[in-house]
């Protein structure tokens, strides 16, 4: 047996297929000749097709499957896969193009862990951006203690601590230097914010 999908097919190409199979609803047709006929059949598709016209058969074979596919003017494209017919579909990156404000602040935060019920930040590091190029940078510590594993995993150590500001004054120093711009950073929706907020 052969089914035909086809889109958008000329007049005359519909009228070719008439010959050769019934058409059981529209642009799918079911027919059941020789692997000779069935190939002549394919380039006269090919032939006759013109613009959007899309085609697909699927046809018996002697395979693992049990058939073959043949496509015309499609995205997805059949593959050989270790003698089985597979479909590939074509990649399609999930790309989100965003304006990118002229003015913008990276922002990143370190802590003493990661619970904002219960850990402090301990440094504050911002990025002003304008056109592209940072113009300003900011690197506060905060007034906080530090345990000695958290003075290992970033690098800020007790006396660094010691010498820093009051998480109050670093706060609206970081208030004027955001003033109303767009802030960007890594997990900073999931993290930086509920540490600031």
């Amino acid at each position: 047996m052969i089914v035909l999908s086809i889109q958008n097919a000329p007049p005359k190409l519909r009228g070719y297929l008439t010959r050769y199979f019934w058409q059981i609803s529209a642009g799918i047709y079911v027919g059941n000749f020789s692997a000779k006929v069935r190939e002549n059949v394919w380039q006269r598709v090919c032939d006759l097709a013109w613009g959007e016209t899309r085609a697909v058969m699927v046809y018996s074979a002697n395979t693992e499957q049990g058939f073959r596919i043949d496509i015309l003017h499609d995205t997805w494209q059949p593959v050989d896969y270790d003698g089985m017919q597979l479909m590939l579909k074509p990649f399609e990156p999930n790309i989100q193009m965003h304006q990118v404000a002229e003015e913008y602040v990276v922002l990143d935060l370190e802590t003493t862990g990661f619970d904002p019920k219960t850990d402090k930040i301990i440094e504050i590091g911002a990025l002003l951006v304008k056109n592209g190029t940072i113009v300003q940078e900011h690197d506060l510590i905060i007034k906080e203690t530090i345990s000695r594993e958290i003075e290992e995993l970033t690098g800020i150590t007790q006396l660094d601590a010691d010498g820093g500001i009051p998480i109050k004054d670093a706060l609206s120093k970081m208030s004027y230097i955001i003033n109303g711009r767009d802030v960007i950073g890594y997990n900073i929706q999931t993290f930086d914010y509920l540490f600031i907020l």
